[in-house]
């Protein structure tokens, strides 16, 4: 049975900037490149090939390499800038494959190295997609070596620039960041509250390098994972939308029984008051007591400290009055309230290592009951 593509077929112009590479074999021509350069405006690319190219970044020349002349085997730069495989690895080769490879658009970037071998910086997508189809020659734009940190914030550029807000790879970021502190170009943590602002005002810099798209809470995760890189311990504990709360409950004796249960909340009030609107109309007619306790999601980076004390410490205190007040009124009016039912804003979650002298990082704080 034949299957109709309805696929309306390109203009004599249009295949000038369309190479078909399903044949393989050494697919682009000198002809090919030429089109390829005057199509591309590098004025269009300021982060590429301009004032906003990171440091070190310089592009050369546009050329055609012969897969023998690109290194691919290079352990090193091999996923350097990616933790896992590019999510869209599957639509780019089917895009390339059936509809070709485009020629309007930025190429396979390479750093010429000392060896005389090319290092791909971006593109290993297509590079690899090209091969399958037994592609052996390729247009590749060309950069002067660099450093293995200046290479690494080129490359995670790249990846965070085709995304939308929000949407970058931030644990690829944080892998960047883990791999400039060990290259050095992140000074440690000094034993100092100058030194830790140091070091995590040097992050956010490197982090704003490499991507602007990273949300806060992405941002302040990759500060506090690279701090417990340097120290060796975890000195802020995060629940990112509440992921691990009922862990760290469980995990440190707080376990609900028949009678009593635990139920994190965040520190929004909209978000609190939903979560105990949910909770309140689903509990079992065993239970009689319902302890809700706090958690600061995502602590700023900066100061994890003050952010801790502000939003999660201070929830009883800011909120006691509102909270007591709705969760007594549900439960007055409920039709299913029961006469021996206490709800309470029982503590918070501990987060933050340099407070644990005061606020053990394995126990509640507990908030005074009225």
């Amino acid at each position: 049975m034949s299957v109709m593509t309805n696929v309306i077929p390109l203009s004599t112009e249009e295949e000038k900037i369309t190479v078909d590479v399903s044949k393989g074999g050494k697919v682009f021509t000198k002809e090919h490149l030429k089109t390829f350069s005057s199509l591309r405006n590098t004025k269009s690319y300021p982060k590429i090939y301009g004032s906003q190219a990171p440091k070190g970044v310089r592009y050369t020349k546009s050329t055609i390499l012969n897969d023998s002349q690109i290194d691919c085997d290079n352990k090193y730069f091999m996923q350097l800038a990616r933790v896992g495989i590019n999510p869209e690895k599957d639509a780019i080769e089917a895009d390339i494959t059936y509809n070709g490879y485009s020629l309007a658009e930025v190429p396979i970037l390479v750093m010429e190295t000392s060896s005389g071998k090319y290092v791909i910086l971006e593109g290993r997508t297509r590079y690899y997609a090209l091969r399958k189809l037994g592609v052996t020659n390729f247009i590749v734009d060309v950069f002067e070596e660099m450093t293995p940190a200046q290479a690494l914030r080129f490359a995670v550029l790249m990846n965070s620039e085709k995304k939308p807000f929000g949407a970058s790879t931030w644990l690829d970021v944080q892998k960047a960041i883990l791999k400039l502190i060990e290259f050095g170009e992140i000074e440690k943590i000094q034993d100092s509250v100058d030194g830790r602002d140091t070091f995590v005002n040097s992050v956010i810099y490197e982090i704003g390098l490499m991507s602007t798209k990273l949300t806060a809470n992405q941002i302040n995760l990759i500060v506090h994972q690279a701090e417990e890189a340097v120290t060796g311990v975890k000195q802020v504990k995060s629940f990112p939308n509440g992921e691990g709360a009922t862990d760290w409950l469980e995990e440190n004796g707080y376990v609900d029984s028949v009678e009593t249960i635990y139920v994190p909340i965040a520190t929004m009030v909209k978000n609190a008051v939903s979560a105990i609107n949910t909770k309140m109309k689903n509990i079992s007619d065993k239970v009689t007591e319902v302890r809700f306790v706090v958690h600061g999601g995502v602590l700023g980076g900066t100061n994890p400290e003050s952010d801790w004390k502000k939003y999660v410490l201070n929830f009883d205190k800011n909120f006691r009055e509102y909270e007591d007040a709705w969760i007594s009124n549900r439960l007055e009016k409920g039709a299913t309230r029961k006469k021996n039912l206490v709800a309470k804003i029982y503590g918070a979650i501990p987060m933050v290592e340099s407070l644990s002298h005061q606020y053990p990082m394995d126990r509640l704080v507990k908030f005074k009951l009225k």
